[in-house]
């Protein structure tokens, strides 16, 4: 799969935050994430692997024990699968996530 900037399809998954599937294949996904300074992420959890790397802004993550921390560009985190975790951007921010398995709720 190669995906060209022309051929980007972007979709709103909620509001104030704009999703675009950049790869897949049957073992991985990478997902670009959009969000809107003052987005919330609400605390989930998921059976995926999920790393967090954040190309613009800054943003707040929550862990499922009550842990702040803020990333900014150049950044990344990593939760385990089934770890409660939740994000707010503290400014708009752009973020690349890695999932393994693939969300198939996201393709």
């Amino acid at each position: 799969m190669i995906t060209k900037l022309g051929d980007k399809r972007t979709r709103e998954r909620a509001p104030g935050v704009q999703m675009t599937v950049m790869g897949c294949t049957a073992k991985m996904m990478v997902v670009e994430f959009a969000m809107e300074q003052g987005t919330a992420v609400e605390p989930h959890q998921h059976p995926h692997e999920q790393i967090s790397y954040v190309m613009q802004g800054k943003v707040a993550y929550y862990d499922g024990e009550g842990t702040r921390f803020v990333l900014e560009a150049g950044e990344c985190c990593a939760f385990d699968s089934e770890q409660p975790h939740g994000a707010k951007a503290l400014t708009d921010v752009v973020i690349v996530d890695s999932f393994a398995p693939p969300r198939e709720d996201f393709r």
